[in-house]
């Protein structure tokens, strides 16, 4: 785990640029309106997105109202709880003039960044952890082996060792028998 800390430290900046980027953007395309300074037409779309949305009625949560929200959003998005709705209620804001995004738009950014997310960078992640983990189980069997062999050779050295003091005894009681 701690060899694998390096590579996942890389891959999580990478994801987080992606979502950086990914939140920034939406904030661009799909920051509703602040309702206390919309023009009366603007107000009625309100009132007609509060009606039609999936989300709670005071729209205090905008999705990409601001950057801590847009992340989240997109979090949420990644993890595939309710990125459809969050998708659904876009569509519904463009259809109303409320976001300067056309509903292709906000189709074609969120089917984006869940399969980017979804497919990619989690597999990015999981492939690190994986791949740093085959790199210890080998390291693993290289350390077994040379224990075998250091234990192999330790094994022949007594064996040597102990035909040499047996050698060495016949040698003094062939001498001694003189």
């Amino acid at each position: 785990l701690i060899r694998s800390m390096r590579t996942l430290t890389y891959n999580l900046l990478v994801m987080f640029i992606f979502l950086y980027m990914f939140a920034i953007t939406g904030i661009y395309l799909f920051r509703l309106p602040n309702p206390d300074t919309v023009t009366p037409e603007q107000q009625a779309a309100f009132k007609q997105l509060q009606e039609i949305a999936l989300w709670p009625s005071e729209l205090e949560d905008d999705p990409y109202g601001n950057l801590s929200e847009a992340l989240f959003t997109l979090v949420r998005c990644m993890s595939g709880d309710g990125w459809s709705d969050i998708r659904n209620n876009l569509c519904v804001a463009s259809r109303l003039g409320l976001i300067r995004a056309s509903e292709v738009t906000v189709t074609t950014f969120h089917i984006i960044w869940y399969i980017l997310a979804a497919f990619l960078l989690i597999n990015i992640i999981i492939g690190a952890v994986l791949n740093n983990f085959e790199t210890t189980m080998r390291q693993q069997e290289k350390d077994k082996q040379k224990r075998e062999l250091q234990q192999d050779i330790e094994r022949e050295l007594a064996k040597k060792q102990e035909r040499l003091a047996h050698l060495h005894s016949d040698k003094e009681s062939d001498q001694s028998d003189r």
